[in-house]
């Protein structure tokens, strides 16, 4: 082997036109085991990147959504808002789908259903968990929108790595 890497590294010089040039040097082809060992690596990233998280929090509320996506079209939603003001103004929270229109050849954004936190600012966050997203259509990503009865904010995307 040290041969044959000392061979490549020598023979990867070249004189074209008078003038040295240099190549990369010369990679062995990989084996079964490296593919096997890249291959459990990309479905370890894979899996690490399908479990995201995103926090929303401002003045009267504060929540997050957990998304675990599970495919190409689907995803299961974990997600919980406090109220932080008690005033009355009891927060509430939905999860936006970012998905690909086959029809109509463009992307679009689905809006699900609201969750209101009816359970006041004293009892802490109210939570839905493990709802599961089912769409027929690709799912790029997905992010989180509370708001009060003043104002909204939404969180960024958590992108789909399937």
């Amino acid at each position: 082997m040290r041969t044959q890497k000392t061979w490549a590294l020598l023979g990867s010089a070249a004189v074209i036109g008078g003038t040295l040039v240099a190549a990369a040097p010369a990679q062995a082809a990989p084996s079964a085991a490296s593919h096997a060992a890249v291959g459990t690596q990309q479905a370890a990233a894979l899996k690490a990147g399908a479990k995201q998280r995103k926090d929303v929090c401002f003045t009267g509320a504060c929540g997050s959504a957990t998304v675990t996506f599970t495919g190409r079209t689907s995803a299961s939603v974990s997600m919980s808002v406090r109220d932080t003001k008690c005033d009355a103004d009891g927060p509430k929270m939905r999860i936006h789908a970012s998905q690909w229109s086959y029809a109509n050849q463009k992307s679009y954004v689905w809006k699900g259903p609201w969750r209101k936190n009816t359970w006041g600012c004293r009892k802490g966050a109210q939570p839905w968990l493990n709802k599961l997203f089912k769409g027929e259509e690709p799912l790029a990503g997905m992010r989180v929108e509370i708001c009060t009865k003043k104002k909204c904010h939404t969180s960024a995307w958590m992108y789909n790595p399937y």
